[in-house]
């Protein structure tokens, strides 16, 4: 009977420190889609997860879309070594798909890009806009909707999504040598009641 009740408080113990490590969209999986290229099962880490381009040589102008562990963010760069016309190829209308996220809240939605650089004028021209709005369960989708805008070498736009992400139920270092530690309390508390009992 001893050996029962140790072994089932060791295993809610086990179990009671195998807690949800910190929310964060670093470590999930996403497929990212759009007429311009696919990004398929990116794992979430440092850097730009996907990068799409309006030339299929590579070129030309780039949307880079960089998720961090509670944000998105979209960024339009001219690379043509010219100041241009920035994403001119067709389709000039095109949606960018998110698929695999999670999250605890409803992201914030931004409906226009903000516009950071500038043509020799002084001047940005910029027709239609961009959006990124909740489309599903575990979906954001980026609509891209005629932007074209004359803009320097570089960043020409930048839209971030700032997001709740909801919590990895995965063990988190820490809980590791806890486990540990329990186990091992556990195999010398049924190593002394077997012997004295």
């Amino acid at each position: 009977m001893r050996k029962l009740k140790a072994l089932i408080l060791g295993a809610v113990f086990v179990l009671s420190i195998v807690v949800p490590a910190q929310a964060s969209l670093i470590g999930s999986f996403v497929d990212i889609t759009s007429p311009h290229g696919n990004c398929m099962n990116i794992e979430v880490g440092a850097g730009v997860e996907c990068t799409l381009m309006d030339d299929p040589g590579g070129t030309d102008d780039n949307i880079n879309i960089d998720i961090s562990a509670s944000s998105i963010v979209f960024s339009h760069a001219n690379l043509s070594g010219i100041n241009n016309w920035a994403w001119s190829d067709v389709p000039s209308v095109f949606d960018i798909v998110i698929d695999g996220l999670t999250w605890v809240d409803s992201p914030t939605t931004p409906i226009q890009s903000i516009l950071s650089d500038f043509d020799i004028l002084g001047n940005t021209v910029q027709l239609g806009s961009v959006s990124a709005l909740l489309t599903g369960p575990n979906q954001i989708t980026y609509t891209n909707n005629e932007i074209l805008m004359i803009c320097d070498v570089g960043d020409c736009s930048r839209l971030t999504v700032d997001i709740t992400p909801a919590p990895h139920a995965v063990p988190t270092p820490s809980a590791f040598l806890l486990m540990g530690t329990g186990l091992l309390g556990l195999i010398g508390y049924c190593k002394w009641s077997t012997k004295n009992s």
